[in-house]
């Protein structure tokens, strides 16, 4: 993985007809600096149906010490379908704000699962630490304490998300 380009930064499979996984084994390298909510569609179907099976890492895939979630029911093409296969980037990370790139802004990305996404202040300072509950999944991660200048870009995926920023003060979130 080379970037969030399809074709250019990263392989592509496009496919006509059915996709069936079955268990194969995805893997991959890590060959620059990704941030949490970043896709990158790795199968695009060109028809309505679904994928059926999934990849033998499941839901969560590790690359280059990076987590990230397999969505097999995603819309790559703007179809409408559900029927790609994406992986995004999980997790918490800092990386140059969006809208101020003089400051940094913390980037948070959930599970394809139902998930509780709660980002909490560090008692006594301006810092932040980030707690994602993968429900569906059955564990935990914790990341943290941030301290940073920017805002916090919260990104829940496709599955039934929670999200709360009300306890962390005097800091400008986007939700997504």
């Amino acid at each position: 993985l080379n970037g969030i380009v399809a074709g250019a930064d990263h392989d592509q499979l496009n496919v006509t007809g059915t996709v069936t996984i079955n268990n194969a084994d995805l893997a991959g390298t890590l060959n620059y600096a990704s941030i949490p909510g970043e896709e990158l569609v790795i199968i695009r179907n060109d028809g309505a149906d679904a994928v059926t099976g999934k990849f033998i890492q499941g839901d969560l895939i590790e690359i280059g010490g990076k987590k990230f979630a397999i969505d097999y029911a995603f819309d790559g093409d703007g179809d409408g379908n559900l029927n790609d296969v994406a992986l995004i980037r999980y997790g918490a990370e800092l990386a140059p704000d969006p809208c101020d790139p003089t400051k940094m802004a913390l980037f948070v990305s959930a599970t394809t699962g139902d998930d509780n996404v709660l980002a909490l202040p560090v008692t006594g300072s301006s810092r932040v630490r980030v707690v994602i509950e993968a429900v569906t999944q059955g564990f935990t991660d914790e990341f943290g304490p941030f301290d940073f200048d920017g805002q916090i870009i919260m990104m829940g995926q496709s599955g039934n998300d929670l999200v709360s920023t009300e306890a962390v003060p005097s800091r400008d979130v986007m939700l997504y």
